[in-house]
C-alpha cells in the first residue's frame, strides 16, 4: 500500500495514537521546574528519568511519587494536563487516551471527585482550544481496596461521556491478584464504560488469561508476556483483544532484555491487534518519534505497518465511531502525504 521510503521528518511528523500514557509518569522539566525551582535540568535528568534498566515493575513505580506529589491541588492538575497534551501535539499525535488515578491526587485536600472534575474541565478547555478530540480513562490500583476501586468506577461512570472514555486497573501485577477489583469491573460492564486492563508484563500469560476471566476488557495494557501462550494469542486475535504495546518501558523494566528480544514484531506478525505507545514519557524519556524510530531499526517497520498499528489504535480506542471515522479519515491523509514525499 506504501513505499518504504523515509524523508528525514518522518518520526517526527507522521500522524499517531496514543491509547496508553500516565499522566502523573509524563511530566516534562518545564512543568516541574515551575513548582521546583531549585531543581536544574541535569537534575531532572537524574531524578525524573529511570535508569536503563529497573530491577522489576515494582522498582519502577517507586519513581512515580516525586512526579505525583506536584500534582495535588487544582493549578498543578490543571497544568500538568495541559503539559502532556502539548508534548503528544508536538508528537503529532492527533488523538490520545490519557490514564490516571484520581486517588493518588488527594493528599492535600481535593476528594477523587474533586481531581476527576478538574481534569475533565481542563480537559474539555483543551479539546475546544486545541481542535483536538482526546479521552481520559481512570485507573484504579491493584494494591487499593474494593471501597477505592468502586469509588472509581463510579466516578467513571459520571463523567462518562464529560472527558472520561474508560476504565482501568494498574499497579503492581505480581504483587497483588483481582479479588478486590471484580465488583468495580462488573459495574462497569453494567453501566457499559470500556475497559482495559493492565497484565502480561510484571506476570507472564497465565496473568492474561486470569484478567479476560475476571475482568473481560476489551483491551490489555502491554500484554506482552501473551507471546508465551500461541492458544492465547489465538485467542486475542480472534476476539479482537487489543494489545496496548509499550516496549522501550518493557525493557526497561527488563520484561525483555533488548529491543531485538520484545515480541512486538512477533505479536503484530501473528495477527493480534497492538498499538504503540510510551507509557511513561518521563521516567522512559520517551516520545513515539523515537519509539518508531527504534521499530524502523530494530525490526525495519516501514509506512505500512507504523499506518496499521496506527488505525488499529484508531479502530480500538473507546472514543464514539463518528470521531473513529473521522480520525482515520485524517490518518490515512497523513499517511498518503509522507508517502509522496
Amino acid at each position: 500500500m506504501f513505499k518504504e521510503t523515509f524523508p528525514s521528518d518522518y518520526f517526527s511528523q507522521v500522524p499517531k495514537v496514543e491509547l496508553h500514557v500516565h499522566l502523573d509518569c509524563s511530566l516534562s522539566y518545564e512543568f516541574v521546574h515551575k513548582y521546583r525551582q531549585e531543581l536544574s535540568e541535569n537534575d531532572y535528568k537524574n531524578e525524573f528519568i529511570g535508569p536503563a534498566k529497573f530491577r522489576d515493575l515494582a522498582h519502577f513505580l517507586t519513581y512515580t511519587g516525586q512526579q505525583i506529589e506536584l500534582m495535588q491541588n487544582e493549578q498543578q492538575l490543571r497544568s500538568s494536563l495541559q503539559d502532556v497534551i502539548q508534548q503528544l501535539i508536538h508528537d503529532h499525535v492527533i488523538y490520545a487516551e490519557i490514564r490516571f488515578a484520581p486517588h493518588l491526587h488527594i493528599q492535600k485536600g481535593l476528594t477523587a471527585f474533586d481531581v476527576t472534575s478538574i481534569l475533565c474541565n481542563e480537559l474539555e478547555i483543551l479539546n475546544h482550544q486545541l481542535g483536538i478530540q482526546f479521552g481520559l480513562i481512570l485507573c484504579t490500583l491493584r494494591h487499593f481496596d474494593s471501597s477505592k476501586s468502586m469509588e472509581t468506577v463510579e466516578l467513571a461512570s459520571h463523567f462518562q461521556g464529560k472527558g472520561v472514555v474508560g476504565f482501568d486497573i494498574a499497579g503492581d501485577e505480581a504483587g497483588f491478584n483481582l479479588k478486590e477489583h471484580k465488583e468495580a469491573f462488573k459495574k462497569a460492564h453494567k453501566d457499559q464504560i470500556p475497559i482495559t486492563a493492565h497484565a502480561g508484563e510484571a506476570k507472564g500469560a497465565l496473568s492474561v488469561w486470569e484478567t479476560l476471566a475476571e475482568l473481560k476488557p476489551k483491551r490489555i495494557g502491554h500484554g506482552v508476556k501473551s507471546i508465551q501462550d500461541s492458544d492465547l494469542v489465538q485467542k486475542l486475535r480472534s476476539e479482537h483483544i487489543h494489545l496496548e504495546v509499550c516496549p522501550s518501558t518493557n525493557i526497561q523494566i527488563d520484561v525483555f532484555p533488548t529491543y531485538l528480544t520484545h515480541p512486538i514484531d512477533s505479536l503484530r506478525k501473528s495477527g493480534v491487534s497492538l498499538s504503540v505507545n510510551t507509557d511513561t514519557r518521563t521516567i522512559t524519556g520517551i516520545n513515539l518519534a523515537k519509539e518508531y524510530a527504534k521499530l524502523h531499526q530494530s525490526f525495519g517497520w516501514g509506512i505500512e505497518q507504523f499506518f496499521e498499528v496506527n488505525k488499529n489504535a484508531l479502530l480500538a480506542s473507546f472514543t464514539n465511531s463518528e470521531t473513529k471515522k473521522t480520525l482515520i479519515h485524517k490518518l490515512e491523509e497523513g499517511y498518503r502525504f509522507f508517502d509522496k514525499k
